[in-house]
């Protein structure tokens, strides 16, 4: 049986705190780090040291997923394992496990950084947006949070890994990050679930750029996937990255799929006597956003047309620069 203590950190997010797991025994491991911000580290050492634990004593470190609030402070732990581990010339640093598709977002920042900014770009304008820089620079302001991390080791699909005493089961649950996943223990049907699914609000499936010269991953399509794979498992426990852990993860998915149901069909309901762009429907749908909150807005929109698209109910139309939407 695992044990595992959560340690609920700050962050300047809207989201409000983050969770960190310490996955006690061998190898000691923590789960995610909280951002890089002077009001977390104080926490996380602390939340640590009462369970007489530092940075040095860590011999694992697990990221769900390469979003700043659950990596910012790797880096950190990395330098103090590495330091600490030159002054007794006694074995490794803290090794780093993530998903391979994590691994640029995660160990090479400041080019992904720039790669993303025009991205990000390009999408708002095919929205429609009429003004999308300061709101993509809005987006990416979190990334002063954190810092670029080597990966030591990927995590795949379906593979076994040792983290406190237990042998984990990785389940890859693309959707609200591509390279976001699940630590899932069978005997003590624990889910070790990142953003994947939490308990009082919805994971937004984030637009962002696919690594195989697409234009972009389909996020919610992906993410309704996931929550259907996830719901065939046997879980008595979730720990999310937000929230209290909780029980009742099958009821849980099937109200997160019914409301994304839900709101495919306002959006389709949108598209009956026009070609709205995406940035048109945001406005109607949520029509007093802006900065951060327009871009999650856009990002929805487009996750929930893409949705549409795949039981072919809606098509996208290009006008100039600008996707335009029309039912079938």
């Amino acid at each position: 049986m695992p044990t595992i203590q959560r340690l609920e950190l700050p962050t300047p997010f809207p989201v409000g705190p983050v969770n960190a797991y310490l996955l006690e025994g061998d190898p000691l491991t923590l789960v995610d780090t909280g951002p890089r911000e002077a009001a977390t580290l104080p926490v996380l050492r602390a939340e640590l040291e009462r369970r007489g634990v530092t940075f040095r004593d860590l011999e694992r470190l697990v990221i769900t997923h390469p979003h700043i609030d659950h990596f910012g402070l790797a880096a950190a732990i990395v330098t103090d394992s590495t330091d600490a581990r030159a002054e007794r010339s006694s074995g490794p640093a803290v090794e780093v496990l993530a998903h391979p598709d994590a691994v640029p977002w995660l160990s090479d920042g400041l080019s992904v950084g720039v790669a993303r900014h025009r991205f990000y770009l390009d999408v708002l304008r095919e929205a429609g947006m009429p003004d999308p820089d300061p709101v993509a620079r809005a987006y990416l302001a979190a990334d002063q949070y954190g810092a670029p991390v080597r990966v030591d080791r990927v995590l795949t699909h379906g593979e076994g890994v040792r983290l406190g005493g237990t042998d984990w089961q990785v389940i890859h649950t693309p959707g609200h990050a591509g390279a976001h996943l699940c630590l899932y223990d069978p005997e003590s049907r624990a889910l070790v679930a990142g953003d994947h699914l939490l308990p009082t609000i919805s994971s937004n499936p984030v637009v962002e750029p696919a690594l195989d010269g697409r234009l972009r991953h389909r996020s919610l399509v992906g993410y309704v996937r996931s929550l259907r794979l996830v719901a065939e498992l046997e879980v008595a426990t979730v720990y999310p990255g937000h929230g209290a852990p909780f029980e009742g993860h099958r009821e849980l998915i099937e109200q997160r799929l019914a409301a994304t149901w839900q709101r495919a069909e306002d959006i389709a309901a949108l598209l009956a006597d026009g070609r709205p762009s995406i940035y048109e429907v945001v406005q109607q749908l949520f029509p007093n956003v802006s900065g951060f909150e327009a871009f999650l807005g856009v990002s929805e929109i487009i996750g929930h047309l893409e949705l549409l698209e795949a039981q072919g109910r809606v098509a996208a139309e290009r006008d100039g620069h600008v996707m335009r939407y029309r039912r079938l």
